[in-house]
C-alpha cells in the first residue's frame, strides 16, 4: 500500500491511520441523547434491504436466466451474429 501512496492521495490520508490506536466510546450519545445501538443482525438485514431497493445489488430469488443458460444464449447469440457476418460479407 505505501507505495500506491505514492501517487492517490487518498491512500496516503489513509495510511497516517494505519497502526494509530483509536479509542472511542458513545458514552456521551448514550448520557446526553438516549442514544441506544441497534442490534448487529436487524442492522445487516436493514443494509441489505435497502442496497436491494436502491438497486445496488440483485435480490437473490429475482426471476433471471441461471448461469448454465446465460452462457447458452450468449454462445448462440455469438453465433448467430457470425452468421450474420459471414451473410453480409457474402452479400446475402
Amino acid at each position: 500500500m505505501w507505495v500506491f501512496a505514492r501517487f492517490d492521495k487518498a491512500v496516503r490520508l489513509a495510511l497516517t491511520f494505519v497502526g494509530r490506536k483509536e479509542l472511542v466510546s458513545s458514552a456521551k450519545a448514550q448520557r446526553e441523547l438516549g442514544w441506544t445501538m441497534r442490534p448487529v443482525r436487524e442492522s445487516i438485514v436493514d443494509t441489505a434491504r435497502t442496497m436491494i431497493e436502491h438497486r445496488i445489488v440483485p435480490r437473490a430469488d429475482a426471476p433471471g436466466p441461471s448461469r448454465a443458460r446465460r452462457k447458452d444464449v450468449c454462445a448462440r447469440n455469438s453465433a448467430s451474429s457470425r452468421a450474420r457476418r459471414i451473410d453480409r460479407a457474402a452479400g446475402r
